[in-house]
């Protein structure tokens, strides 16, 4: 069961990045600036990122 938890956290964390990463690539559309590839893979990065660090400790501390 944890094992599945862990899997279900991955899934959810790639699956949250890529939602973040269209909606600022759309944000960034509406504003005018043209977003291509790179930058669309930075908001991907960045968005990991920050989702990572958020639910790192919540994470650890359930897994224990």
């Amino acid at each position: 069961m944890d094992r599945l938890y862990f899997y279900g956290l991955i899934y959810g964390i790639g699956l949250f990045a890529l939602i973040s990463s269209i909606v600022l690539s759309f944000i960034y559309f509406v504003i005018g600036r043209y977003l291509d590839i790179v930058g669309c893979l930075m908001a991907f990065i960045l968005s990991l990122f920050l989702l990572f660090k958020f639910t790192e400790g919540k994470a650890k501390r359930d897994l224990k």
